[in-house]
């Protein structure tokens, strides 16, 4: 087994995998989304992520190439050997550029964050407290002011920052503010959304990553919302007050930090979003996560079954195909010379 090969075929299947596994939780989405049930959407979204990142498919045709295909998986031919050689130069060309934006991009904000003033007086009085309510120790982040901020945020990865524009706030604007983003911070937001990004910088020539790191934005904020209101005096304060915050135009692009809000169209989605979930009756439906999961687990590995089956097939017709061809190149150049050194010799 060639390594070019066997890197190739992996970063391609695990590629499909996950982009299948995506589609499948996005359409049930739709029926838990109706529903109220956004933590296990939540959850499944984190075993969908994982999937891009663990070559099941590939696994399992190494287990089988002995038990099923004789050995003959990922033999390979020189057209074979060509084409993962083209296809791995081409990835490696893209993923060192994502993977190279995601890392300035990361250094920048960084940058920008630990030179940020830090914020004392009542303001930081408050934040303490608040972490202590939920019992999250306030050493483990800084709290500080950003002049060109439009809107509160979260930044940063192994030192975390709640960062905040420049204005007067009222008691209860600083609660919903940091009530959010310490939220955002037990839920290690900030870790899946840098997950995420290194993601997209593998599997670039994939549009479904990029729909998927949109999906981490919309749900991120929807189970940070859910957990949050409780928090706070009632959903009406907690939407009013952040919207109060704005303070001009939001930069929706940047997604290695959590805002508080990234535009109002998304705001107007998240308000629909929760009085839906508390309106509705999870008691009532208390049993329709577990049998959309159970009907997920079931179509996942039905799929991936027919997946590892398929592959298998195309991959040994491919061999055989390619194998077929160099044999008849092969024994046309071998009749060639003899051919033209017979036409000189009459000559």
């Amino acid at each position: 087994m060639d390594w070019t090969i066997s890197f190739a075929m992996a970063i391609f299947l695990t590629s499909i995998t996950g982009a299948a596994l995506f589609v499948i939780w996005y359409v049930i989405g739709k029926i838990l989304e109706k529903t109220g049930f956004i933590h296990a959407m939540y959850e499944l979204f984190k075993t969908v992520l994982a999937f891009w990142f663990f070559p099941l498919v590939f696994l399992v045709l190494a287990v089988e190439n002995e038990l099923q295909w004789g050995g003959i998986l990922f033999r390979y031919t020189p057209v074979i050997k060509r084409n993962c050689t083209v296809f791995l130069l081409i990835w490696l060309t893209g993923m060192v550029y994502f993977l190279f934006d995601y890392i300035r991009k990361n250094r920048i904000l960084n940058k920008h964050c630990h030179e940020l003033i830090p914020v004392d007086g009542r303001e930081w009085d408050m934040f303490v407290e608040i972490c202590e309510d939920m019992h999250i120790r306030s050493g483990k982040l800084d709290l500080v002011v950003d002049y060109k901020a439009k809107t509160p945020y979260l930044c940063g990865l192994r030192k975390q920052y709640v960062v905040l524009p420049v204005r007067e706030y009222t008691k209860q604007q600083l609660r919903v503010i940091y009530v959010h983003e310490l939220t955002h911070y037990k839920q290690n937001s900030q870790l899946w959304r840098h997950i995420t990004a290194i993601g997209k910088a593998v599997y670039f020539f994939n549009p479904f990553i990029f729909l998927l790191q949109r999906q981490l934005e919309f749900w991120g904020e929807y189970i940070c919302d859910y957990e949050a209101i409780p928090r706070v005096e009632s959903m009406k304060v907690y939407f009013g007050e952040i919207m109060n915050t704005i303070t001009g135009q939001i930069n929706d692009r940047e997604l290695l930090h959590t805002q508080l809000v990234r535009s109002k169209p998304q705001l107007l989605k998240r308000i629909e979003m929760m009085n839906k979930t508390y309106q509705i009756d999870q008691h009532r439906y208390r049993m329709l996560p577990v049998i959309v999961i159970g009907i997920m687990l079931v179509i996942s590995t039905l799929f991936i079954h027919m997946q590892t089956h398929w592959m298998g097939e195309r991959y040994v017709d491919y061999y055989f195909q390619t194998a077929e061809m160099e044999e008849e190149c092969g024994a046309a150049e071998e009749e060639l010379p003899d051919e033209s050194w017979t036409v000189y010799e009459k000559q």
